[in-house]
């Protein structure tokens, strides 16, 4: 005996390494009221009146009258409707094991004690399940507590047949219908309905290590779980997601729950937690002028907005570079050189105005120092740029042409107006001079590279239509020239 005593402690921690403990929680209903049930005849029973004063044990009873045994008409009946009691709002460990419910009433009959227990079920989900446990007993005059059920007793099932989902529900309860079996009416009082739920858990000891991710966003981090070394073997369950397996892998920065079980069926939950560093990142503001292009991410940006571009940190993690890109509009500039149309070709330098905002910059073949020199011109249109710079650094042109000739030593005299209509087109577009014209007349077209782009001769008219064809958009200068004189103007194509 000595040696089996011995033995025997050891057997029984190696059997049940996984603590298990029974508790309970008890409640009154959150909510009572009276409904119909199977009655007599085409009466539902009697009417249970001031059903919430179930909850507490006060004195405060919820009462109903029941005619003599066997007496129906109308709405007296010797059956009692259901006193249903829900909302126990029950907090059942979901890994529990219920092992037993019992119920307590605690009531009294008035008058005579002939009230007795005709129906009462325990519900899931609002419907009645289980054996009836009503007793065929008479309720004393006395307040008297009675119990039905109780710690291993489920109501007529097996093992298993709660689950603390079902208990927790709002609609889990009891119905309780009575009956009078005496001889004259007899009122039965109830002051306390409560439920006692008992439930078993277990607990296995668990410790967990992780290792975190070295970069931001990765998903390398892994997680193990150690149960203690007895209970094996083990089962595993890793959410939201890690296998099946004691060490989870893939793991990105967050929270995973692990459920364990063991030989016993015992199951205990653990978490684990994944780190991560910061994101490395930084914000760039650039502006650019309309028109410019920025290189940033492996693309040329052409418009403002905010973009992303991932780079490696001298620490080998991905680090994120934001620019925030803004577009500067160009400057409004015009250019219409004052005072001079045609010139000599011998004629002197002079300086050139018409640019507008002042503060800018004149260009062209012959410009030298903000001067035009007719001898170092192109016979014909020679152009002229003017570009201005504004406090944004960004920067605008734009051209006029000077018709250079080769002088006879006749001074040559301006048309009247010349117009062009309409005037920006899309290279279709007629010209007209004020008056119209007599004899032979000459109109060609310059670009800003001073290259002609058409020549056409008319007689006899001062309208004639212009196609530039497959010229590019842009801006060219029409010149007419006829035995009185010339003129110019400004052609804008898109």
């Amino acid at each position: 005996m000595i040696k089996y005593s011995c033995i025997f402690p050891l057997f029984v921690f190696l059997l049940f390494s996984s603590l298990q403990s029974q508790t309970s929680q008890s409640a009154s209903p959150g909510l009572a009221e009276t409904i119909p049930s199977p009655g007599c005849l085409a009466c539902p029973g009697d009417i249970w009146m001031n059903e919430m004063n179930v909850q507490f044990l006060d004195g405060n009873d919820a009462s109903v009258n029941m005619a003599q045994a066997g007496f129906c008409f109308q709405s007296t009946c010797y059956l009692s409707r259901f006193l249903r009691g829900t909302d126990f709002g029950f907090n059942i460990p979901l890994q529990a094991s219920i092992t037993g419910i019992r119920l307590e009433l605690d009531g009294y009959s008035s008058t005579d004690s002939t009230a007795q227990d005709s129906i009462v079920t325990l519900l899931k989900y609002g419907f009645a399940s289980g054996s009836n446990y009503g007793l065929a007993k008479n309720w004393p005059l006395a307040i008297t507590q009675r119990f039905y059920g109780g710690p291993g007793d489920l109501w007529g099932g097996a093992p298993g047949t709660w689950t603390p989902q079902e208990i927790n529900d709002s609609l889990f309860g009891v119905d309780i219908k009575m009956k009078n079996t005496g001889a004259n009416a007899v009122a039965m009082n109830l002051d306390y309905v409560k439920i006692t739920v008992y439930y078993s858990t277990c607990s296995i000891s668990l410790t967990t290590n992780q290792t975190d991710n070295s970069c931001f966003g990765d998903s390398m981090g892994t997680a193990t779980i150690h149960p203690g070394s007895s209970g094996a073997p083990f089962l595993f369950s890793w959410l939201p997601y890690g296998g099946n397996d004691s060490i989870a892998t893939g793991l990105a920065a967050g929270i995973y729950k692990v459920a364990v079980t063991d030989s016993t069926g015992c199951t205990d939950t653990a978490t684990a937690t994944i780190l991560e560093p910061p994101l490395i990142s930084d914000t760039l503001n650039q502006s650019m002028c309309d028109g410019d292009t920025v290189f940033f991410g492996g693309q040329f940006l052409i418009a403002a907005g905010t973009f992303d571009d991932t780079l490696i940190s001298a620490g080998g993690c991905d680090s994120l570079e934001v620019m925030v890109l803004s577009v500067i509009p160009l400057p409004a500039v015009n250019l219409a050189i004052l005072g001079v149309d045609t010139v000599c070709d011998d004629d002197s330098m002079f300086v050139l105005t018409g640019g507008s905002p002042p503060g800018g910059g004149y260009s062209g073949q012959a410009v030298v120092f903000g001067q035009f020199d007719p001898g170092s011109a192109t016979i014909g249109a020679s152009m002229v740029y003017y570009t201005y710079t504004d406090t944004t650094g960004c920067s605008n042109s734009d051209s006029d042409a000077v018709i250079v000739e080769v002088c006879t030593g006749l001074g040559e005299q301006h048309l009247k107006d010349l117009m062009v209509f309409p005037n920006p087109n899309d290279g279709e577009f007629v010209l007209e001079i004020s008056g119209g014209i007599s004899g032979e007349a000459a109109i060609s077209i310059w670009n800003v590279l001073g290259q002609m782009a058409a020549e056409i001769d008319i007689a006899g008219t001062g309208r004639v239509a212009i196609q530039l064809g497959t010229h590019p958009s842009g801006i060219y200068t029409a010149i007419v020239r006829t035995g009185q004189g010339l003129q110019k103007a400004k052609v804008v194509v898109h």
